[in-house]
């Protein structure tokens, strides 16, 4: 480097640190200046030279709070903490924050199933067979109760269509006092200002605009704001009118095991063959093809020890699937890892006659943080073990769970079978319409591996719990139905020989009943209200034989006194649930019911009466006022308060868009009608089920829902 260049870059550098100092008197000034008006004192204006000027509020907010104050502060958070314990609340999880009204188009939108979820939970609880996908539910037992409003005939679109028509009056001066008293005049019926200054605002733009809440769109504030502002969620639903179906079915009746069921029949009928062969499973099309035909053919012959077919007790495909079983479809198990193999090449119809074998597996925790076979047994209906093998796994084992499976380190010392020699072994065994017995077999069969179409569950052919997704153990049901003790080995572990045999055992036994025995969700009840009485539904262990109960001509009358005493657990005492139930209020018939619609909406409420034990209170009226009316003498007394309006008629007649807005202003009075009666910490769901089937299908649209807790003190 000559003299000349070493000069230029002494200059660059004088300039670059001029450059620097005049941004940092820039700086200072516009502190100055900002500080000179806030009123901040001059010690603080030097420590922000290298800041911005809002950093000087900043600064100024920040001062140390008096020992007075800190203690106000910290009063007030101790209550606020309080309240919101006390307080049943209702979050939005990322499923329902991507179905909000708020994102536009780009919302994805729920189904009525997702609905029926959250009125379930709400009103029962964790009593509810459903768990809602999109919502985080807090302090579900402080609801005082619930009350849901279907709404039939009306949709997005109809909102919108009511604040597009609104604008351009606006914008071409027709009816701009109508809509200017319209706007404000809803608008000053809001308690809180800035949310009242927010819908005049909204009505303007439709699309970007979103309430103080953050989840209510403009247009839906402009067009019912007595209710929305009430409203702590809005989201989108399917209209079940779009897929032609009556929007009243598509909220009333379980859809859940028929949905499922739907979507496991596409799955099986649309499985990808080349797919599964490139994941080196070798696909059976015998697997489905009897698996979607269990059912008891009338003239096929009843197994001698059997009272009914064994085919009763066979897990369906959409039971398979919502228990988690293996299946050999895209997204489970069986269908996405390649180590899982059938148990035959080529299945058998399941008739009655065929043979049971009961399974147990214990499992030991690999370096692969995961179970691994360990100890296998399989019993047939004698209940003689037919095969009994120790498995090493190919992960070594961090921890033996000794107390639960009885495996020690030396019982593998010596082991050299695995996993695959045990599928071998199976797949010769079993023969091809074997029905495999189990206690929560599902964990069994991913420990093997494999695959089997013919499943009995003892764990949900029994149940004593009274709740749906709680299993009673292996253990109690032994000691209560055969009078065996199992699992008393303490820290030895468990025997799978024994626990294969007591599941069997108990399935054997429940062939010799009915359907319902041992299942408190079917309607069973015990012999006694102690739960200690079972001897008349304990069979003789010694020969695996099931004795008669001894007729006692006073058993009848004991049994009444019992009922009059109220010791029994009944049905009631137990909960709704039935296997077999269609509408969502034979699950609420344990609840206070109140049912409140219109004459001509009354004729699709009389097969939903016929199917209930329990009536609930039901009110017919003329029209959509006088039910509004009428509802508010139920929603501070009963459990649910359901209410039926039908609007789609009404906008349909509407011979301008004038009349069509004030329809949904009488809509609005009237569901701010209904929210005013109801009590603090209620629930309330507001299903607005989109358009009607009278509307042609290229013009249908969306629905929505609206949820809202009343009277909550603070912003979900």
């Amino acid at each position: 480097m000559d003299h000349w260049d070493e000069r230029k870059m002494k200059m660059k550098r004088m300039f670059d640190m001029m450059n620097t100092e005049l941004e940092e008197r820039k700086k200072l000034k516009a502190i100055h200046v900002a500080g000179k008006k806030e009123g901040i004192p001059e010690s603080n204006k030097v420590s922000l030279i290298n800041g911005e000027v809002h950093q000087a509020r900043t600064l100024q907010g920040k001062r140390r709070l008096s020992p007075e104050e800190y203690a106000e502060v910290k009063r007030r958070k101790k209550e606020n903490d309080l309240l919101r314990k006390e307080w049943p609340r209702i979050f939005l999880n990322e499923q329902g924050k991507t179905s909000s009204l708020s994102l536009g188009s780009d919302c994805v939108p729920l189904f009525m199933g997702d609905v029926q979820s959250l009125l379930l939970f709400s009103l029962l609880g964790k009593k509810s067979p459903l768990v809602p996908r999109w919502v985080t539910f807090k302090n579900a037992t402080k609801v005082s109760n619930v009350i849901m409003v279907h709404i039939e005939g009306v949709g997005v679109d109809d909102i919108k269509q009511n604040i597009h028509s609104l604008s351009e009056e606006n914008t071409t001066g027709n009816g701009e006092n109508e809509a200017k008293d319209y706007q404000e005049g809803n608008s000053a019926m809001c308690e809180r200002p800035d949310v009242a200054k927010q819908m005049r605002v909204d009505a303007g733009n439709t699309d970007k605009d979103v309430s103080s809440s953050g989840y209510l769109p403009g247009w839906l504030k402009s067009t019912l704001p007595r209710i929305s502002h009430h409203m702590n969620h809005g989201l989108e639903i399917v209209a079940p009118s779009i897929h032609d179906i009556c929007p009243f079915e598509e909220l009333l009746e379980m859809k859940t095991e028929k949905l499922t069921k739907k979507v496991i029949e596409e799955d099986i009928k649309n499985y990808d063959i080349d797919k599964l062969k490139m994941n080196k499973i070798k696909p059976t099309e015998s697997f489905f093809k009897f698996l979607s035909k269990i059912s008891p053919n009338p003239g096929d012959e009843l197994h001698p020890d059997d009272k009914y077919s064994r085919l009763n007790l066979l897990l369906r495909a959409e039971d398979l699937a919502r228990n988690k079983y293996p299946l050999p479809l895209p997204g489970y198990r069986g269908g996405s890892n390649k180590d899982y193999v059938f148990t035959s090449d080529n299945y058998k119809e399941v008739t009655s006659r065929s043979p049971m074998f009961g399974v147990d597996c214990e499992m030991c925790f690999t370096s692969i943080q995961k179970l691994e076979l360990t100890s296998i047994s399989v019993v047939n209906e004698k209940l003689e073990p037919i095969y009994h093998t120790l498995v090493l796994p190919y992960n070594p084992v961090v921890n033996y769970l000794t107390r639960f499976s009885g495996i020690t380190p030396d019982m593998l010392h010596k082991v050299t079978k695995r996993l695959e020699d045990v599928q071998q072994d199976i797949r010769k065994l079993l023969p091809p319409d074997a029905i495999l017995v189990g206690h929560a077999l599902c964990s069994d069969l991913y420990a093997m591996k494999m695959m089997h179409p013919y499943v009995i569950d003892s764990s949900l052919a029994y149940n004593l719990t009274g709740l749906r997704r709680k299993h009673t153990s292996l253990r109690l049901l032994s000691k209560k139905f055969l009078g065996m003790d199992i699992q008393t080995r303490g820290t030895g572990g468990h025997d799978p020989t024994e626990d294969a045999i007591a599941s069997l055992m108990l399935i054997q036994l429940k062939l010799k009943q009915d359907e319902t025995f041992g299942n408190l969700l079917m309607g069973w009840e015990p012999p006694s209200a102690s739960y200690y009485d079972w001897k008349n539904c304990q069979p003789n262990t010694q020969s695996h034989r099931k004795q008669e109960p001894e007729k006692d001509s006073k058993q009848d009358t004991r049994k009444q006194e019992l009922e009059d005493n109220s010791k029994i657990s009944t049905e009631e005492a137990i909960g709704p649930f039935k296997r077999s139930d269609k509408y969502i209020f034979q699950r609420m018939e344990s609840c206070n019911v109140a049912i409140i619609t219109t004459t001509q909406c009354f004729k699709n409420y009389l097969a939903v009466l016929a199917s209930l034990s329990k009536m609930p209170t039901m009110e017919v009226l003329s029209g959509n006022k006088q039910v509004s009316q009428q509802a508010r003498d139920f929603v501070e007394n009963c459990n649910l308060t359901y209410v039926h309006l039908e609007m789609g008629k009404k906008l349909s007649q509407c011979p301008n868009e004038a009349t069509r807005r004030r329809q949904l202003s009488k809509l609005d009075k009237r569901l701010r009608r209904i929210h005013q009666a109801a009590i603090p910490k209620s629930v309330h769901i507001y299903v607005f089920s989109g358009s009607s089937l009278t509307v042609p299908l290229r013009q249908r649209s969306n629905g929505f829902v609206l949820v809202g807790i009343k009277d909550l003190p603070f912003k979900t």
